[in-house]
């Protein structure tokens, strides 16, 4: 089974139209190739009512499909509110052979399901599927984003490429396909943004399977970005201090 991991805090907006932006093409893909699977909605502080929109216009709605229903859960995360402490928490409540993490705003486009499952399909060793809107091709693109934040994503990438002498091009991205088993052997502590690097650098220094695959990033089209843009620039550059320490004290 497939368990997709969707973090969220006041998304409504991004909400009302996953009934044409999420639902029907997740289930569409997981049909064709023949996948049982979950959602696992993590709500992390919303105070805007979208945890109960959810619940009520894509599960009240379909109170009729047992099968359906049971491809839902909306959990609210108990810890301290950040993007890390929902995945971190996110993670036991899943119970997939797989977790695909996805962003609620969807800048990643559900689409390329397929081609991670396709791949999975082709090397079952594989721990890690990751995206990349860098990745050489031109399947590879941003669409919309700042140039601030462009410039940002590419000096950590560059820095986290340099650090571990490994050939990838995303540290930064979320959306991608984990084993779960493996995941939840990590020992993470990372409570932002930075979760995303610090899943695969761990991936990488324990020399677990890992690829990249190419996708397109879209700029957020409702809704506004829960990034504070400072002090996840702080979080990173911890996250690469600590990444420094464990390559001079154990070798890795």
């Amino acid at each position: 089974m497939i368990s997709i991991l969707i973090p969220f805090r006041n998304e409504i907006e991004s909400f009302r139209n996953y009934d044409t932006t999420l639902f029907p093409i997740v289930d569409n893909i997981m049909k064709g190739c023949h996948r049982d699977y979950e959602y696992v909605f993590i709500d992390d502080g919303s105070f805007d009512d979208s945890g109960s929109m959810l619940y009520t216009m894509f599960v009240i709605s379909r109170v009729s499909d047992s099968h359906y229903l049971k491809k839902f859960n909306i959990i609210d995360n108990p810890g301290d509110h950040g993007l890390g402490n929902a995945l971190r928490f996110g993670f036991t409540q899943c119970n997939g052979d797989y977790i695909i993490v996805m962003d609620a705003d969807l800048s990643y486009k559900p689409t390329d399901i397929l081609r991670m499952l396709i791949e999975l399909k082709q090397n079952p060793q594989l721990k890690c599927i990751s995206t990349s809107p860098y990745y050489y091709g031109i399947k590879s693109k941003i669409v919309g984003s700042s140039p601030m934040r462009i410039f940002g994503s590419i000096m950590f990438n560059s820095i986290y490429t340099l650090l571990l002498r490994e050939k990838f091009t995303c540290a930064t991205g979320m959306f991608r396909m984990y084993h779960t088993e493996t995941l939840k052997r990590l020992n993470l502590t990372t409570t932002g943004f930075d979760i995303n690097s610090e899943i695969i650098v761990e991936f990488l220094l324990r020399k677990e399977r890992f690829i990249e695959i190419p996708s397109v990033l879209h700029i957020r089209e409702v809704g506004k970005s829960k990034m504070n843009i400072v002090t996840e620039v702080i979080r990173e550059f911890k996250l690469i201090s600590k990444i420094l320490w464990k390559i001079i004290i154990h070798n890795y």
